[in-house]
């Protein structure tokens, strides 16, 4: 079974999906941010063209990326076959695993989500996400990089507000099997996220029988 999950930044989409793979059996989890940046970056001028953004050392490439959802369509089109390429070359070196757990932001827009058995979306409130996120990328007293290795002083808040708002798909009209919500305790997400796994297993086990 594939497990598609996606869900807007700071929702607790990477959490639900490490847990996910830790609870259900003999699980692969793939993880495409990796994918996504390397491809992001070796297409950077192509993106950026497509867009009609000028290059600027100054800022990091995805302020623009994040600008408008029709960038963010632009961009995830430009990359999709190679990073689809990435993921399917990982399941096919994994072979006889029961539930291959795909953590992939924008999911839909690659339509991977038709190739998912089953696909959820991590839902949580904008404010906590926002706090979630300023806590993970802009804790400058503890770095001076983001996650991807980029100076924050390359960030610009409008960006962050931006990715925010468009990164959850579910707002931007794409639907999914299941909605887990986020907005209290790790603890009752995990909780959820049990949940959830014995729904998956029951489902497995009623596909099977059928």
């Amino acid at each position: 079974m594939i497990i598609g999950i996606s869900g807007g930044s700071g929702a607790g989409k990477s959490t639900t999906s490490r847990k996910l793979a830790e609870v259900l059996p003999n699980s692969l989890l793939v993880v495409v941010d990796i994918s996504m940046h390397e491809y992001s970056s070796k297409y950077e001028k192509e993106i950026l063209k497509k867009i009609g953004i000028s290059e600027n050392p100054d800022l990091f490439c995805y302020n623009y990326f994040h600008d408008s959802f029709e960038n963010i369509k632009t961009w995830i089109d430009t990359i999709k076959s190679d990073v689809i390429s990435d993921v399917e070359k990982i399941i096919n070196d994994n072979p006889g695993k029961d539930y291959i757990i795909v953590d992939w932001c924008y999911l839909p827009l690659c339509k991977f989500n038709e190739k998912c058995d089953y696909t959820i979306c991590v839902k949580s409130d904008f404010d906590e996400r926002k706090g979630r996120l300023t806590k993970r990328l802009l804790n400058i007293q503890n770095s001076s990089h983001d996650k991807y290795n980029i100076p924050f002083s390359k960030w610009t808040t409008e960006a962050y507000e931006k990715r925010l708002k468009y990164s959850d798909l579910s707002e931007q009209g794409y639907s999914f099997d299941y909605y887990l919500y986020n907005n209290s305790s790790l603890a009752d997400l995990n909780n959820n996220i049990e949940m959830l796994a014995q729904n998956i297993k029951n489902l497995t086990i009623h596909n099977k029988e059928g």
